[in-house]
């Protein structure tokens, strides 16, 4: 559901109030303070930030995707 959104277009920040630290592509390097417009590949890892309600929302929205 996210591969191909950028992190702008996922709107992390303004729907789910928490924020992107940092992307992990595959197995690749740990990209801190991410481009928002790069667009996510299947298997990325985001690092995120925020209160724990917030991150509970997020979780459960990824996992239905």
């Amino acid at each position: 559901k996210l591969a191909g959104k950028s992190l702008r277009q996922g709107r992390y920040n303004a729907d789910f109030r928490v924020m992107v630290l940092s992307v992990k592509h595959g197995e690749g390097e740990m990209r801190f303070s991410p481009n928002p417009d790069v667009p996510l590949d299947p298997g990325d890892t985001l690092i995120v930030a925020g209160h724990r309600g917030d991150l509970d929302r997020l979780k459960v929205m990824m996992s239905s995707s």
